[in-house]
This record gives structure tokens, C-alpha cells and sequence, in this order.
């Protein structure tokens, strides 16, 4: 059994019975591997011994060497999750507890997101726990923006020829507004470029520092709610799947 799973599915179980649940279906989606294959026989014959319900989803990955490459392979994942769900769907499921392949849960984990789904009658309706590193996949965003940034442009120490290119862009969009044109191919590309170039460059504070001097709404978790600790409970508007 791979070592993923085998250290895995006991934790799973046990948060199971620290949350007190006594009827669970548990899913598992992935490929058609014998890595896979040879995981689920062995889950399938553990939970059979506790009366867990097994389903296996197997579905074509494409590629291997294409799943190497990130953006592809966040594709894949997103689709062995949409198949869970939907599956979970069909098993009439009121809640689901979804897990990557490599997140260890701690044992209170699924008892603390029940009790916050709990919270105020059911207030929120999806709830996450961080990593056992602390680190939190989930923060602030909008519509037009679903993560939004965690240091502003105007928050940065932008070189001279940064601050050229950035009132040449916005010139530039000004001007197609005007026109109501759309920007070109070539025009995203170098708007890309500016961003990635200004990211790179480092920020006029600390986040602590930035929030004194305007307070503004930040995207990931730690610079939007700075300082957080164990035991907090924080709004956020978007959450990766991969956290437990």
C-alpha cells in the first residue's frame, strides 16, 4: 500500500470517530495506476471491516509528462474532484470532507469544521482547516479579482523604469477606452510582463506597516487577518480544495 494512504486512511478514520459520525460513504477518484489500484483494494478491505462504504471513481488523466507541468496537472485534480462530488451527490451526501492524497488530518480536524458549519445556525456553508504548518489556503477576493493582492502596486517600491512602463499602460488603456477598443494580444502580454516585474519587487513595509497606513482588503488569510492564531475563526471568500 502506498505510504501516502497507509498513513492517511487511519486518521481519516479516527477523525471520523472523534466527530462522531456513524455513517459515512467514502469516495476515492483517481487514475487507473497500479499505485491507485493497489490503494484502493487495501482501503476497500479496511473499510469493509468497520462498515464504511467504498466507491472508486477512475478517470483518464491524459498525458503523464503533461500532469508534470502545474497548470495542467490543477486541471486534472480539478476534475477528479468534480467527479467526487458529483458522486457524493448521488449518494444523497448533507456534507462532504474533501482530502488530497497527501494531507494528514489532525484528529479534531473534521469535529472543529462540523462546529464551525454549526456556527450561528449555519451561517457558513463551507468551512477549512489549515495546514499542520499553519498555513492557510483561502483570503479575500471579488468577482473581478478571485485572490486579490496581498500588496498593492502603489504599495511597492517601484524602480524608475517600472514607474515609466506603468503610466505608459495606463496611457495606454485610457486611450482604448476612449476608442472602446480591446486591448491587443501584445498589449496583455507586456501588461503580463509589467506584473510579473512588479511583483518581483519588494514592498515599502510589512504588512502591518501597509495596513497602518491605509487599511485595505488583502488576499491571502495571513495578510488579510495578520497575526492570526490557533483557535481563530476567520471569513474568507475563496478556499483551495487541498487544505482538510
Amino acid at each position: 500500500m502506498p505510504t501516502p494512504w497507509k498513513a492517511q486512511l487511519p486518521l481519516m478514520v479516527a477523525a471520523l470517530r472523534y466527530a462522531e459520525i456513524t455513517r459515512a460513504v467514502f469516495i476515492l477518484a483517481g487514475d487507473d495506476s497500479a499505485e491507485v489500484t493497489q490503494a484502493a483494494s487495501r482501503i476497500k478491505a479496511d473499510l469493509e471491516r468497520i462498515d464504511i462504504p467504498f466507491e472508486r471513481i477512475i478517470l483518464e488523466v491524459g498525458d503523464n509528462e503533461n500532469a508534470k507541468h502545474q497548470k495542467k496537472s490543477n486541471l486534472v485534480i480539478a476534475r477528479l474532484q468534480n467527479a467526487a462530488w458529483h458522486t457524493a451527490r448521488l449518494h444523497g451526501a448533507d456534507q462532504v470532507w474533501s482530502l488530497e492524497s497527501d494531507i494528514l488530518p489532525q484528529p479534531n480536524t473534521l469535529r472543529t469544521m462540523m462546529d464551525v458549519l454549526a456556527l450561528d445556525r449555519g451561517w457558513y456553508d463551507v468551512a477549512f482547516c489549515t495546514y499542520p504548518n499553519a498555513a492557510f489556503l483561502g483570503g479575500r477576493g471579488n468577482p473581478s479579482r478571485w485572490i486579490l493582492p496581498s500588496v498593492y502596486e502603489d504599495e511597492r517600491d517601484l524602480p524608475e523604469d517600472l514607474q515609466q512602463r506603468v503610466r505608459a499602460r495606463e496611457e495606454r488603456r485610457k486611450n482604448l477606452a476612449a476608442q472602446q477598443t480591446a486591448p491587443t494580444e501584445d498589449d496583455l502580454k507586456e501588461w503580463q510582463k509589467l506584473n510579473e516585474a512588479i511583483e518581483a519587487t519588494a514592498p515599502k513595509g510589512s504588512i502591518w506597516k501597509l495596513n497602518g497606513e491605509k487599511w485595505r482588503q488583502r488576499g491571502w488569510l495571513e495578510s488579510a487577518y495578520p497575526g492570526i492564531g490557533q483557535g481563530a475563526v476567520l471569513p474568507t471568500d475563496w478556499v483551495g480544495l487541498a487544505p482538510t
